[in-house]
């Protein structure tokens, strides 16, 4: 019993492990939400999206919007990528098949988008 415990332990992490440059992520949004000042806190529509993993850029795709972040630190299985654009900042952090994501907008308006994901590897 333990050993088929352990093997099904093991089948199911294995994509996890196998993560890297070249991969296509389905990602599934499970929080998401924006502060703004002065309005507070409100919660945004939970969306999916899907991202691949380059060897020095995320490409993001979510609906038809499309963007790219480069990737500052990078290893086997995780990765941070950061865009930084005209006084606005997008901050993305993947490990383990999940996704966060901070955008601070400081412009007309101030505010900060926070979301968490959850990311599966596309099987080839």
């Amino acid at each position: 019993m333990t050993r088929l415990l352990l093997t099904l332990l093991l089948i199911a992490f294995v994509p996890l492990a196998n993560a890297g440059v070249g991969d296509v992520y389905y990602c599934v949004m499970e929080s998401a939400g924006v502060i703004e000042s002065p309005s507070g806190h409100r919660p945004l529509k939970l969306d999916k999206f899907t991202m691949k993993w380059q060897e020095s850029k995320i490409d993001i795709r979510e609906g038809e919007f499309e963007f790219t972040n480069a990737i500052v630190v990078s290893e086997r299985e995780s990765f941070t990528a950061i865009k930084y654009n005209q006084g606005n900042i997008d901050y993305w952090s993947f490990k383990d098949g999940r996704l966060q994501r901070v955008s601070a907008l400081n412009g007309v308006r101030s505010s900060v988008i926070v979301t968490t994901a959850t990311c599966e590897k596309f099987d080839k």
